[in-house]
């Protein structure tokens, strides 16, 4: 009896961990609209210039209820680029507009709290 009390005793503190430990992450609900807050790779893929500002509060009225806020801003850096193609009915070249030069600049700055836990971050 003295041994089924004492292994289970060891398994039990074995099996319960002294500190938890958790992975906290902003949640986004209008990634749609904001795609650069999810993947920062997608800054000036649309060809204009925005701002935005999301706000979420999750469990209105509850006390430390999570609340994340976040600012972000996004440009195209090269809107127009041109190529030069060779005409062989004209005796010179031509530019033609060019899909490339989507190399995008950004900023964002979020602010995400969590009961006891606050962290405001940037880049």
């Amino acid at each position: 009896m003295k041994r089924a009390i004492t292994y289970s005793v060891i398994i039990l503190v074995l099996l319960v961990p002294r500190e938890l430990k958790g992975q906290q992450l902003p949640l986004y609900s209008q990634y749609l609209m904001n795609g650069f807050m999810i993947n920062p790779a997608m800054a000036g893929y649309d060809g204009y210039t925005s701002f935005n500002a999301t706000a979420r509060q999750q469990w209105l009225g509850f006390k430390e209820a999570p609340q994340t806020y976040s600012a972000s801003w996004q440009s195209r850096l090269f809107r127009k680029s041109y190529k030069i193609v060779q005409n062989p009915f004209r005796s010179r070249n031509m530019l033609i507009p060019s899909t490339k030069g989507r190399v995008g600049l950004g900023a964002y700055v979020i602010s995400d709290r969590n009961a006891q836990v606050s962290r405001t971050c940037y880049s």
